[in-house]
């Protein structure tokens, strides 16, 4: 019996210490699982605010931007569980049908936010990745049309805390294979300026947010270890504190049918706690096979066995236990060990992507100081711009003026012939003037839309700076001012290739300027030949300009003073269409000044030497050098404005037999098809009804003898071209004058004899 009793005694006080030990590894084991939960969360949080940190740093984060960002969860295995990452923003009521267009815009056709209610605030989701097939199907969901989701969102943004919802169906799940769903959210503030709930509520705009299967994020990290046959581990995780299957968020065995339903299993609850939201995590395993000892052993003791043998059972049984304990304690070193090493990479990689956003962060503050000097210089072009157009008016109104005025009172029947005659210059001029307010204004069109072109062609430079000096010397004598000519004394050749019209003007503008702004004393010009270029000069005794607006004087619409008191007749913009010739043509533009002393503008061109002829040519067309007087033709003349129809009759009397007139593209085609014998068409190419490019097809399809010339005043380049394309013979510029007129016919008509 003393054998019996000491055995049962050891017997029951090994059981005791292998069910302490059972119980102090289910615990340590219970406590690493939810260490390993709440490491989990947190991770995925510290990730969302880097997020919102990308958000709040930029001015806006693109789509291709957020795929970028979010590349280091899908390539990172801890973010194995992740349904998706997404950013969803605030769109309020009037808003909606903006938001809807521009996101239709980047590709998304069918894109809608629902559901369709009707409400003052919507959430849509924007953004997802990774951006699959299922994934694509939430695009526009208002996540605060379900409560839940609404709840979650509303607590992170007002306690500015990663929050997240109690138990939800993601709007991906189907009936098969269903699971149970949450949200983790974290919002995003832009210029929060306080840290109170009220200021958060006005700068949030949108929240970054993970969505999660619940049984996916958990075997992604528990599942291979602890959820297995060795360990007979089960975990049940429950929304807040409540223990029913309505608030289940996850199950480990819930796809494994149980035998026996009232077995008796060891259990631990334990409550985890992620910023106000609590998961109540359930642990069981079953106490059958805990026992080192057997059923059979029970029998062989009750049995009474030999002291020895109970002896040898029980220093076997400790030397197993002591196995067992340092294998157990080897293992738990090892997964510290692991946990450390992935904590390391896990630090590592965030001050990386930290470290980035610095960056980043660098980045847009350079790109937010480059915006506000665009800002400024917007704001000074705007005021430049209005001070243009001010001018402008001023500059259109002055020779329209002229012309209003002289013609009434040329209405006058008292006027003399003297008078009669000095009230038409006047109005010639002021016509003069306005068209070349015109002109200017089409030139700077043209180079706004890089339709200027450049055509090359042999120029003789002495004989253009000795036109130039006949031409303006009686003016500048008019204001006393002397008028000096400096001409390249070397033996180099003065006729170059380049673009003589382009060269002209730049020259016309310098030297109109400088007699402009020169009260008296003189004004030289000329050039001289430096190596591989041309220097060309403009010097005068003037107003000057000041250093701080010498550049100034050669961008759009600006003059050197646009507040100038003298009020000086121009638009602002010869110097800028000067700069831009001179450029076109390979060449630079500067000024040298002094205010109340004078400027000096300079200008070079290639200097490349022409061996040919220069081509005598009037507007691109050879002429007879004796004229053939070109009368009795049969002219269509298709006009829609009365004053222009007149004008153009009264100069084609002396051409014509006889006239006949159109004022749609209609009328013109079916006046064609009645007259076979019309040797002229003066095509106007924008009229009512039918344009003149389409009325010249189809006269063209039923006759192509019949000489046609297009009306136009060639706002643009392109549109000399199209005329040609159209079918026209030929073009005149508008307003039309008999002088050009009567070249064009004789190169169409000298053939003809009369």
């Amino acid at each position: 019996m003393g054998g019996l009793l000491a055995t049962f005694l050891v017997f029951n006080y090994v059981k005791q210490e292998e069910e302490t030990q059972s119980k102090k590894e289910f615990d340590q084991v219970c406590n690493e699982i939810k260490s390993k939960i709440i490491t989990q969360i947190n991770m995925h949080s510290e990730f969302l605010i880097s997020g919102s940190s990308l958000f709040e740093v930029s001015e806006s984060v693109t789509r291709e931007e957020w795929k970028n960002f979010n590349k280091f969860s899908s390539e990172n295995v801890k973010f194995m569980g992740v349904q998706s990452l997404g950013f969803a923003t605030i769109i309020k009521k009037n808003q909606l049908k903006a938001h809807i267009s521009t996101i239709r815009k980047e590709g998304f056709s069918e894109y809608n936010v629902f559901p369709n209610q009707a409400r003052d605030l919507f959430t849509s989701i924007i953004y997802l990745e990774p951006f699959t097939k299922k994934n694509a199907s939430v695009l526009g969901y208002d996540m605060f049309s379900e409560s839940v989701r609404r709840d979650a969102m509303q607590m992170a943004r007002d306690n500015d805390k990663p929050t997240l919802t109690g138990k939800v169906k993601l709007r991906i799940e189907t009936k098969k294979n269903w699971q149970a769903g949450t949200i983790l959210f974290v919002p995003v503030y832009k210029n929060l300026l306080n840290n109170n709930v009220e200021a958060r509520r006005k700068a949030i705009i949108g929240w970054v947010f993970c969505a999660f299967r619940m049984d996916d994020l958990m075997n992604s990290f528990l599942a291979s270890k602890y959820f297995n046959e060795q360990t007979h581990i089960r975990l049940q995780i429950y929304d807040e504190g409540i223990i029913s299957q309505k608030a289940l968020l996850f199950d480990s065995q819930k796809n494994l049918t149980r035998n026996n339903a009232n077995e008796e299993s060891r259990t631990r609850i334990l409550p985890v706690v992620f910023n106000n939201k609590k998961w109540t995590l359930v642990f069981s395993r079953p106490t059958e096979g805990m026992f080192f000892f057997s059923s059979q052993t029970l029998f062989i003791l009750i049995g009474g066995t030999t002291i020895s043998l109970l002896m040898f059972a029980l220093s076997y049984s400790l030397l197993i236990t002591k196995k067992k304990a340092k294998i157990m304690s080897e293992q738990l070193s090892a997964d510290l060990l692991n946990k450390n090493l992935e904590y390391e990479l896990m630090n590592k990689s965030l001050n990386k992507n930290y470290k980035r956003l610095i960056t980043s962060k660098e980045k847009l503050k350079a790109i937010n100081i480059e915006l506000e000097k665009a800002k400024i210089k917007a704001e000074e072009s705007d005021k430049l711009k209005s001070a243009f157009l001010a001018n402008m008016s001023h500059e259109i109104r002055t020779p329209m003026n002229g012309i209003m005025g002289f013609a009434e009172l040329l209405k006058q029947g008292n006027l003399s012939l003297e008078e009669q005659k000095k009230y038409i210059e006047i109005i010639e001029k002021s016509g003069l003037r306005l068209l070349s307010i015109i002109n200017d204004i089409v030139d700077v069109s043209k180079i706004e839309a890089g339709q200027m072109n450049v055509s090359f062609s042999n120029t003789n430079i002495d004989e253009q700076l000795q036109y130039i000096n006949t031409f303006f010397n009686p003016e500048a004598q008019d204001k006393g001012l002397q008028l000096i000519l400096k001409k390249n004394t070397g033996e180099k050749a003065s006729t170059i290739t380049t673009d003589r019209e382009k060269l002209y003007a730049i020259l016309i503008n310098l030297v109109k300027n400088a007699i402009k702004y020169t009260v008296k004393g003189t004004i030289e010009f000329g050039y001289e030949i430096q190596g591989e270029n041309i220097l060309f000069f403009v010097k005068d005794t003037g107003i000057g300009i000041s250093k701080d607006r010498q550049k100034a004087v050669f961008e759009r619409f600006i003059q050197a003073d646009f507040n100038d008191k003298m009020a000086r007749q121009g638009a602002g913009l010869g110097l800028a269409i000067a700069k831009a010739y001179v450029d076109l043509m390979g060449g630079k533009i500067w000024v040298e000044s002094e205010p109340d002393k004078g400027s000096t503008f300079y200008f070079t061109l290639p200097y490349t030497i022409s061996n040919q002829e220069i081509e005598n040519s009037t507007n691109g067309l050879e002429v007879n050098s004796a004229p053939i007087e070109v009368k009795n033709l049969k002219i269509l003349v298709t006009e829609d404005d009365n004053i222009s129809r007149i004008l153009i009759l009264k100069v084609l009397e002396e051409f014509s037999s006889e006239i006949l007139t159109a004022q749609t593209g209609l009328e013109a085609v079916e006046i064609c098809s009645n007259n076979p014998d019309l040797d002229l068409v003066l095509m106007d190419m924008q009229m009512p009804l039918m344009n003149g490019y389409e009325a010249t097809k189809e006269i063209r399809k039923f006759n192509k003898e019949v000489i046609i010339l297009a009306q136009t005043a060639f706002a643009l380049e392109g549109d000399k071209l199209k005329t040609i394309d159209a079918g026209c013979n030929g073009y005149i510029s508008k307003p039309i004058k008999k002088k050009e007129l009567s070249v064009l016919l004789q190169k169409y008509f000298d053939h003809i004899s009369y």
